[in-house]
């Protein structure tokens, strides 16, 4: 019998606890619809409260809002609470440069995460009222995926095409925890629904509360899920797209699989997840020397870095060095895209064990050796010393004249790349300065010419402001008058900044900016921007990279009297 099969899966692997909030994804299909009705039934035995989210990825139209009705009817039916979300992903695919399953599934854990948070946020302010409470950590929130054993045979498969090792071979683990980092990275405010959207931008939310993935159906077979909800008259939705071989995936489970088990008179799914058992246990076993070995070689650890004796680190076994090599920049961030590559450069580099020498990973962290250490680390990119950024206000005719002699900041033809245009009445409006009367203001031509009273910025204090509050910039120059005067500072980013993504459209979180851009993480920290407060309103772009960017909200337009006009360089 499934339920008693899942029953027992939870049991096993410790996968819920009584008392625990659980999120389930929920599309309407078989596999998510079982998970339900299995969790449903198990709710009072397990002391359980279930949570739905459902999210219309906009792919079928028509079906896809029937896909919606049938969970929103099903949760109401059983008096299951119910989070609805409607993404555009096919948009959202094309934005971001990634596929549209690639799309949906950002947007799933979004939706995911940020019920997630919503959730342990409504725990701590209950807890919160006895004051010996007051700061704990909200464990006991998780998130139920109805991934199952069919899937977990082709994860296998699809690794197994592209090169994996015994990590890979593990496959989808039945519970899975979800650090900060990883659900700062995935949370999309803009995409959430509005009761979601404030907790996507929380600051350190995520840092209290612990989360985890749960995965109760890794151990049925797609058939006896597809029995189940025929026999408990379920009536799942059919996505027809998951019957045609469009992805790697869908070719994968409509036809890889089907022709290995013709081919080898097998069942290559059963095979494949007792091959995931198999080198699960294999691979707890290679953690367990790794933690000796870490436990024995580090001899420096801070937050970015990690640092091991070099000659311990020589010493280790293979395959016990490539999983301390792969676990030490986990520790310090990096978690994604690291492969054999790197790691097969990491180990060559430690054997030879050469001073002076590093070899670089991913997203801006490396690992070096140093005088019988080796370290890993992030590493910052060259600061942008010497940036120069100009201002001027003007009449529309004089920009339209600079334009026409290609005269903006020595642009050489490269306009729009490293300059930005404001309506100085709108950023007056917008700002609001007390005590500053936009006359005051207006009045003020200036016009820097190179190497005389432009501000330099100073990244390396990462802060160049405008004023008392922040620190001038050039002593009595009118910049900083209109800087002042208009509350602005220049600087590089801050934990919390957000972009403005104009009327009735909401925020964007400066982070998500970033990876949407596509910006080296390593490069981040080291661009000047303008900010009212945490709102950011231009990011420079002195080197011409495409990641500038200003908040249109406040540009110019025909009825502009008065440009306040930016240059970096």
């Amino acid at each position: 019998m499934l339920k008693e099969k899942v029953r027992q899966t939870i049991i096993k692997n410790k996968l819920i606890e009584k008392g625990e909030h659980i999120i389930i994804g929920l599309s309407g299909g078989p596999d998510s619809v079982c998970l339900f009705d299995i969790l449903k039934s198990l709710e009072e035995e397990m002391n359980i409260t279930l949570h739905a989210v459902h999210i219309n990825h906009k792919f079928r139209p028509g079906a896809a809002e029937e896909d919606q009705a049938y969970v929103e009817k099903l949760c109401r039916e059983s008096g299951t609470e119910c989070t609805a979300a409607e993404a555009d992903c096919a948009a959202l695919a094309k934005d971001m440069k990634i596929t549209g399953e690639e799309a949906g599934r950002k947007v799933r854990y979004s939706a995911f995460f940020a019920k997630a948070l919503a959730v342990a946020a409504k725990l701590r302010e209950e807890e919160q009222k006895a004051e010996d409470r007051k700061n704990q950590t909200i464990t006991n929130v998780k998130i139920a995926v109805a991934h199952n054993m069919n899937d977990q045979a082709e994860t296998l498969l699809f690794r197994l095409a592209r090169g994996t090792g015994v990590e890979g071979l593990c496959g989808m683990e039945y519970m899975r925890s979800v650090g900060s980092r990883e659900i700062e990275e995935t949370l999309i405010p803009e995409l959430m629904p509005a009761e979601l959207r404030a907790y996507c931008d929380t600051g350190n939310a995520a840092s209290k509360v612990s989360l985890k993935i749960i995965r109760p159906l890794l151990d049925a077979p797609r058939a006896e899920i597809e029995k189940y909800c025929k026999d408990h008259a379920l009536n799942p939705q059919t996505d027809l797209t998951n019957l045609q071989p469009v992805y790697a995936r869908n070719k994968i489970r409509l036809e890889l699989i089907p022709y290995i088990d013709n081919l080898l008179n097998t069942d290559i799914t059963s095979s494949m997840g007792r091959l995931a058992r198999t080198a699960a246990e294999d691979c707890e076993f290679i953690r367990e020397h790794v933690g000796k070995l870490k436990a024995e070689a580090q001899n420096g650890a801070g937050g970015k870095s990690r640092s091991f004796k070099l000659a311990a680190l020589q010493q280790a076994p293979p395959a016990i060095l490539s999983r301390l090599i792969a676990d030490a920049f986990a520790e310090i961030g990096l978690s994604r895209d690291v492969s054999f590559v790197h790691i097969d450069a990491a180990r060559e580099l430690i054997m030879k064990g050469e001073t002076g020498k590093r070899t670089e990973f991913p997203h801006g962290y490396a690992l070096s050796v140093s005088y019988g250490s080796v370290i890993f680390e992030e590493y910052s990119a060259p600061q942008l010393k010497n940036t120069q950024i100009r201002a001027r206000i003007l009449k529309p005719e004089e920009w339209e004249r600079l334009k026409e002699e290609d005269a903006v900041c020595l642009n050489r033809g490269r306009l729009g790349k490293n300059y930005a245009l404001f309506d100085l009445e709108k950023l007056f409006e917008k700002q609001k300065p007390a005590g500053a009367a936009f006359a005051d203001i207006a009045a003020k031509a200036v016009s820097f010419t190179e190497g005389g009273g432009a501000c330099g910025f100073a990244a390396a204090e990462d802060v160049c402001g405008y004023g008392a509050a922040e620190g001038a910039c050039g002593s009595g120059t009118a910049a900083e008058e209109i800087f002042g005067m208009l509350g602005l500072t220049l600087r590089t980013r801050r934990e919390g900044d957000f972009l403005s993504l104009g009327e009735g459209k909401g925020n964007k979180r400066l982070q998500r900016y970033f990876m949407d851009e596509k910006v080296p993480r390593q490069e981040r920290e080291n661009i000047p921007m303008l900010a009212s407060g945490r709102e950011i309103i231009w990011i420079t772009d002195a080197q011409c990279r495409g990641w500038g960017r200003t908040a249109k909200a406040l540009g110019i337009s025909k009825e502009t009297e008065h440009i306040l006009l930016l240059e970096c360089e």
